[in-house]
């Protein structure tokens, strides 16, 4: 029976599609939730998941944030044109624009957020403004739009001097204390000139419908992450605190603004409908920070220029880009392997590798091997041939029987030679790989009496023998106008190698410090009152 009512379920078109919805729809829904979850309280999280419906449903309505054009439209003369920034404070702000969270409802930065500190200082600066104008605002512990957060608000004695004012409630600004932005109603002059500069964006249901207290100027501003930012918004809030006290668009108590419901509009008209003041004879405080600065006088002859490094403004002075470049991983390894070489312990068996011959010696070493290298095969199968000629001329003619002398090459030829004595110098590369190769030729050379040296390097050998690379060449016999620069090379070899084996094969290799690992130590040399050397500061 459960498998007929299963049978028929998928037989109904309807309800498999249905199914498909929810299979494909519930990941997406439950990382919508969990994303309006991690912004944080707001009037709307109290209720749950009731909320979360609501704001997803009130974001259908939002419009974009960052466009100015709506600004444009105030008309010189109606105050609406007039900003009370600080222009020579507002700078372009570095960087992207901080992350916003999808929601309309909490709005709130995500990303880019300040520090501890930082926002123990935003928050004093805040409480400092409204210290600082008793008479104009007002600090409540609720704010009237968030509801849940303490906010800034006109003075219950001051007149809404503007619609703006009216709509959103009175509201000035408030502090989010997830994120540390804040919202603040600016003058459409200054919300144009902070969104432009990258210091805020619009609240996306501001200025969408007069039923909800958004004016179309009630902004995001970024939370400051330095004393510069700080500077910046600080200013923001200077001038929403001024034009709570500006008139740029009259509010009329007995005039109902179009397109208020009446349920708002009882709310915003609530003070006028309280029994008239007491005239006391004293005027209205006037607006704050509006003493005119004095002017500095230029010098004509030198004027200052300062150079704007934001996108598509000045070019970037030069800058050194070494430790950003990514290298290719064989000369990233080998500068590793280098280092480690110079940092680890090096046992004196494979250290001595490290004490090669000194340049002049070299190059009368190479000089003479050069006069030695062995035939190509060109050159092999000419001599042949001529050899072959010459015999079938004369046949009775003896035969040339004398070997050729070439450089001897070969790893177990070399070590053949040097164990029957025949080798008059050796020659051993520093740069092995494995290094096993050749470790035991030094201690065998000396065992057998055959003069040896270390020279660089592997490559360098190899040209001499017509290969890439040689580990190992060696001398047999020269001629006699080679004998005397053999000699002269054998005994270079016995004093800095033969006679220096005992000494070498004592001394450890590696264990050089870096520039951070000396300077430490001298640091806590100096502390504790003793000298350290170069040399000491160096080894481990």
């Amino acid at each position: 029976m459960a498998n007929l009512k299963a049978l028929q379920v998928l037989n109904n078109p309807r309800a498999v599609t249905l199914a498909a919805i929810a299979v494909v729809a519930t990941p997406m829904v439950v990382d919508n939730y969990r994303r309006y979850v991690a912004l944080g309280e707001s009037r709307f999280t109290k209720y749950g998941l009731f909320g979360w419906l609501a704001a997803v449903g009130m974001t259908a309505f939002s419009r974009e944030t960052v466009s100015t054009k709506e600004y444009e439209n105030g008309a010189p003369g109606s105050g609406k044109d007039k900003g009370w920034l600080e222009a020579e404070k507002m700078v372009e702000r570095r960087g992207a624009r901080p992350e916003v969270g999808w929601h309309c409802v909490p709005h709130r930065q995500i990303d880019r957020l300040p520090s501890e500190e930082m926002a123990k200082r935003i928050d004093e600066m805040f409480e400092k403004h409204v210290a600082a104008n008793p008479t104009l605002v007002q600090l409540i512990d609720s704010s009237r739009l968030e509801q849940l957060h303490p906010g800034m608000v006109i003075h219950p004695d001051v007149e809404a001097p503007h619609l703006d004012a009216e709509w959103s409630l009175r509201e000035i600004a408030h502090i989010h204390p997830t994120d540390h932005s804040m919202h603040l109603v600016l003058s459409p002059a200054d919300a144009k000139i902070a969104i432009e500069l990258g210091w805020a964006e619009r609240h996306p249901l501001s200025g969408v419908t007069k039923a909800l207290p958004l004016p179309g100027s009630y902004t995001l501003v970024y939370a400051p992450r330095n004393d510069e930012e700080l500077a910046v918004v600080e200013n923001m809030l200077v001038a929403s605190i001024n034009s709570s006290g500006a008139v740029f668009q009259t509010v009329s108590a007995d005039a109902r603004a179009p397109g208020l419901s009446s349920e708002l509009y009882s709310t915003l008209t609530r003070l006028h409908d309280q029994p008239p003041k007491s005239k006391s004879g004293k005027k209205p405080a006037p607006a704050p920070f509006a003493s005119k600065a004095a002017k500095t006088k230029k010098n004509p002859l030198f004027e200052a220029k300062p150079r704007n490094f934001g996108i598509g403004q000045d070019i970037q002075p030069t800058t050194d880009l070494t430790r950003f470049v990514k290298w290719p991983e064989y000369i990233r390894l080998q500068r590793q392997k280098v280092i480690l070489h110079q940092r680890l312990k090096v046992p004196p068996a494979i250290a001595q590798f490290s004490h090669t011959l000194d340049r002049n010696t070299a190059t009368q070493l190479f000089k003479l091997l050069n006069k030695y290298r062995p035939e190509t095969k060109a050159e092999k199968k000419a001599r042949l041939t001529e050899t072959a000629a010459a015999v079938a001329e004369n046949k009775d003619a003896a035969k040339d029987t004398k070997k050729p002398l070439f450089v001897k090459y070969g790893l177990n030829h070399i070590v053949a030679l040097i164990e029957a004595k025949k080798a008059s110098l050796v020659a051993i590369a520093h740069d092995v790989d494995p290094i096993e190769l050749v470790v035991f030729l030094p201690a065998l050379c000396r065992k057998m009496g055959v003069p040896y040296v270390i020279v660089k390097g592997k490559a360098r050998l190899g040209t001499v023998v017509h290969k890439k690379t040689a580990a190992v060449v060696a001398l047999q016999d020269v001629k006699s106008e080679d004998a005397r620069d053999l000699a002269t090379l054998v005994s270079a070899a016995k004093a800095n190698y033969s006679d220096k084996y005992e000494e070498q094969r004592r001394q450890w290799g590696g264990g050089i410090r870096g520039n951070k690992s000396t300077a430490m130590l001298r640091k806590r040399a100096k502390a504790s009152g003793q000298t350290l050397t170069a040399a000491q500061a160096g080894k481990l």
